[in-house]
C-alpha cells in the first residue's frame, strides 16, 4: 500500500446551511481504542484524495500522534456539490463543518484547522467563524489579506499567478492543466481561448476591482475576530513565496494583539516548498515522486506538530523559539522577533547612470550618492520585459538566470563591486526614487539579484508599483518584501529597473498602446534600503 492509499475511517457528506453536500473524509487514529481525539481540519479545492496535498499520508502521520484528520472538498470541487465560488462561502462552510465535528462521538471538542495556500485561507476562515472548538492554526504560504496580497502588488494585478490559478482550479470541478497563450496579453482572452470560449467571471471581477473597493470586503477575512481568543498559531512561509508579505503582516499584527501564541517559521523556499539551490545544481522535484514526498513529510508537518503539542500541553512557547528563520545558504536561527533586533538598514545608491543600459553589469550600486541625472527608456506594451521563470509559482524550481533581461535596452541595471566579505540580509528591502513617464499612468518593476562569480544572476527579491500622475515624476517606494539571505564574498548585488515583467505582472499601457517613454531621477533620494546583520 502506498501512503496515498491510506484509507479514511469514514467517507460522508456534510450538509451546508443552504443544503449543499460537502464531500468529507474522516481518518481516526488506528489502534488507539474507543477514546476521543483532537481533530485537524483541512478544507481545500485541490482534491482531498489527490497527490497535491498528500492528505492520506498526513492522516497516517497524525494517526501516530493520536489526532484525527477531517478533509473536505470545498463546494463545487471534486465530490462536493455547489457552484464554483472561490472565497465566498468558506467562513460559513467552515462553521458548518466545525459544528459537525463537535457532534461526533469520537471528537474531544478540540480542532486545529490547517493548510497551505488556499486551504490556509480556509483555515483562517474556520477560525474567523468564532467557533469555540478552534484552539490552534497552522497556516502556511497563505494570507487572509486577499485583495492586498493575493491579487495586487502596489496596484499592479498579479497576472500570471491569478490567471494560471483560475485556469487550473476554478474552471471545473477537478484540476485542469491548460495551455495558456500569453501572447494575447489579456488574461480574460487567454482563458476564453484555452476553454473554447468559456469565460471566468471571477477573473473578470478580480481584474476590474482594485484593492479597497467594496467587492473585496466579502473576501478579505477579518482574522482579528479569530484572534480575540488565545489561539496557538504557526505562521509558516517562504522568502520566495508570493504571499510572503501578507503572511508577515498578519504575524506582526497578530503579535500586537497580545492574545495567544504566534509562531513564525520562515524558510528559504517558494510557494510549493521547493528549496533554494546554487546555480547549475541538479534540482529535484519532490512533488513528482511520492516516495520522496513521504520522506520529506515529517519536516513539512513539523510546524503543525508544534501547534498540536502546545495545544495538548497548554504551555507557552519559549520566547527564543517563537521565531525561527533560515537564510538562503545559511542555517536555522531562533529569536523572539523579526527582523532580528541587531538588523540595520544598509543603503545602496545607483550611480554612473550613463552605463545603466550598456551591459548586464550596468552602472554602479554604491554606498554613497555620487551621480545626479536622469536615465530613460522606452516602454512597449507589445514587447514587455519577459518573466523568465518557467513556473511562476515555483521560481526556485525554475532556476532562471536573469542576465537575459539585464542585457535588454529597456532594463536599467546597477551592480555592486564584488563583495569583500559575506553580506547577511535579514529583514525588509525597498527602493525609492522619482519615476516619470510621458504617459500619466505607468508601472515600475524593481528586481534585486545575486550575481555569482560566473555571471549567473539569480533573483532574490522583487516588487512592482503602479504610478499615477507619472508625468509629474512622483517619488515612489517599491516594496520588495522581506528576505533572509547570505551573499558570499565575491558575489554581487544587482538592481534592475524596468517598466514591465510579463506575464507575471499585468502590462500597463494606459492610453499609449504603442508605448511611451519612462525615466528615473538619480540623486541622493534614489536609494535601495536593505536590512542586514
Amino acid at each position: 500500500m502506498t501512503h496515498l492509499e491510506y484509507q479514511p475511517t469514514e467517507a460522508t457528506f456534510i450538509i451546508a446551511s443552504d443544503g449543499i453536500k460537502l464531500a468529507t473524509d474522516v481518518y481516526l487514529p488506528q489502534g488507539k481504542g474507543n477514546k476521543t481525539f483532537g481533530t485537524v481540519l483541512v478544507r481545500l479545492p485541490y482534491g482531498r484524495r489527490e497527490a497535491v496535498a498528500f492528505l492520506p499520508g498526513v492522516a497516517e502521520m497524525l494517526s501516530e500522534r493520536g489526532w484525527a484528520l477531517v478533509t473536505q472538498d470545498v463546494r463545487g470541487k471534486y465530490d462536493s456539490d455547489g457552484e464554483l465560488e472561490p472565497f465566498v462561502h468558506e467562513i460559513q462552510d467552515g462553521l458548518t463543518t466545525l459544528n459537525w465535528i463537535e457532534r461526533q462521538s469520537w471528537s474531544n471538542g478540540v480542532v486545529v484547522p490547517a493548510g497551505d495556500s488556499y486551504f490556509g485561507y480556509t483555515a483562517w476562515a474556520a477560525a474567523a467563524s468564532g467557533h469555540n472548538s478552534v484552539q490552534g492554526l497552522m497556516v502556511r504560504v497563505t494570507s487572509p489579506l486577499v485583495s492586498r496580497d493575493w491579487f495586487y502588488r502596489q496596484g499592479v494585478f498579479m497576472n500570471a499567478h491569478m490567471t494560471e490559478w483560475v485556469s487550473s482550479t476554478w474552471m471545473g470541478s477537478e484540476w485542469v492543466m491548460a495551455e495558456l497563450d500569453w501572447s494575447l496579453n489579456d488574461s480574460e482572452k487567454i482563458i476564453e481561448k484555452s476553454f473554447n470560449g468559456r469565460s471566468s467571471k471571477d477573473l473578470h471581477d478580480w481584474t476590474i476591482n482594485a484593492p479597497g473597493s467594496k467587492y473585496w470586503k466579502k473576501n478579505d477575512i477579518d482574522y482579528r475576530t479569530a484572534l480575540k481568543r488565545p489561539l496557538v498559531v504557526a505562521h509558516v512561509g517562504g522568502w520566495w513565496d508570493i504571499f510572503q508579505r501578507g503572511q508577515l503582516q498578519t504575524w506582526r499584527e497578530s503579535q500586537g494583539m497580545n492574545t495567544g501564541i504566534h509562531l513564525l517559521r520562515m524558510d528559504a523556499v517558494d510557494h510549493v516548498l521547493d528549496p533554494l539551490t546554487k546555480p547549475h545544481t541538479p534540482i529535484i522535484d519532490i512533488m513528482a515522486d511520492a516516495d520522496l514526498r513521504w520522506k520529506s513529510l515529517g519536516a513539512e508537518l513539523a510546524p503543525l506538530f508544534e501547534v498540536l503539542s502546545l495545544v495538548e500541553s497548554g504551555e507557552k512557547a519559549e520566547n527564543s523559539q517563537r521565531v525561527k528563520w533560515r537564510p538562503g545558504f545559511g542555517d536555522w536561527q531562533n529569536g523572539d522577533t523579526w527582523p532580528p533586533v541587531n538588523a540595520t538598514a544598509k543603503l545602496f545608491y545607483p550611480v554612473d547612470g550613463s552605463q545603466a543600459f550598456n551591459s548586464a553589469q550596468g552602472g554602479v550600486l554604491a554606498h554613497s550618492s555620487a551621480w545626479s541625472g536622469k536615465i530613460s527608456w522606452h516602454h512597449s506594451p507589445k514587447n514587455p520585459v519577459p518573466t523568465l521563470e518557467r513556473d511562476i509559482w515555483r521560481p526556485l524550481l525554475s532556476g532562471a538566470n536573469q542576465t537575459e533581461n539585464h542585457e535588454r535596452n529597456d532594463v536599467a541595471t546597477f551592480s555592486t563591486h564584488p563583495l569583500d566579505a559575506q553580506l547577511s540580509i535579514a529583514g525588509h528591502i525597498q527602493f525609492t526614487a522619482n519615476f516619470g513617464a510621458s504617459n500619466d499612468l505607468a508601472q515600475v518593476v524593481i528586481n534585486l539579484s545575486h550575481v555569482w562569480p560566473d555571471g549567473t544572476a539569480v533573483s532574490i527579491a522583487d516588487g512592482t508599483a503602479l504610478i499615477h500622475g507619472a508625468k509629474l515624476a512622483p517619488s515612489v517606494t517599491v516594496d520588495l518584501g522581506d528576505l533572509a539571505y547570505e551573499v558570499p564574498s565575491g558575489g554581487q548585488l544587482r538592481l534592475s529597473i524596468a517598466g514591465s515583467n510579463y506575464p507575471k505582472y499585468k502590462v500597463v499601457s494606459g492610453e499609449a498602446f504603442s508605448g511611451f517613454d519612462q525615466w528615473m531621477i538619480i540623486d541622493d533620494t534614489a536609494v535601495l534600503s536593505v536590512s542586514v546583520l
